[in-house]
């Protein structure tokens, strides 16, 4: 199951109670309901994760609601849930930036590697051309 779907599902749950008790900060984006409640679509849900984990005091006010001794057991589970659920998103998050960013230098590197042989080469090819110059200007000198 998709992290950024389980989060989604999860904050409705939680808006169902903190957003009808006036609680849900205006910061932080409410989950929207799809047009199918029965099969919602991946663009309804999937661009949910990230703008709720860039929400100010997000794992602050999560924990403090799940913490308070009148929170139902029923809300603590989903608070519960949605903050293990957006604490694996952020690393996923953070894991696939790192691996972007890995590939990106690795190509860099790539690339830099590439250049330096090409340099190399033509250098290599530069010199091969004085040398033959070199020895044709001494042949000729050889018959003159």
């Amino acid at each position: 199951v998709d992290l950024r779907r389980v989060v989604w599902e999860l904050s409705h749950q939680a808006y169902a109670v903190y957003g009808k008790a006036r609680l849900w900060p205006d910061q932080w984006p409410r989950p929207i309901f799809p047009a199918d409640t029965s099969n919602p679509q991946p663009g309804e849900w999937t661009p949910y994760a990230n703008k709720l984990l860039v929400a100010p005091r997000l794992g602050e006010l999560l924990s403090k609601w799940r913490d308070l001794p009148h929170t139902a057991r029923r809300t603590r589970d989903v608070l519960t849930r949605l903050l293990e659920a957006l604490v694996r998103y952020k690393q996923l998050v953070v894991l696939q930036m790192q691996q972007e960013r890995k590939k990106k230098q690795d190509e860099e590197e790539k690339k830099r590697r590439e250049q330096q042989q090409l340099r190399q080469l033509q250098l290599q090819r530069e010199q091969e051309k004085a040398l033959k110059e070199e020895a044709l200007r001494a042949l000729e000198a050889e018959h003159e």
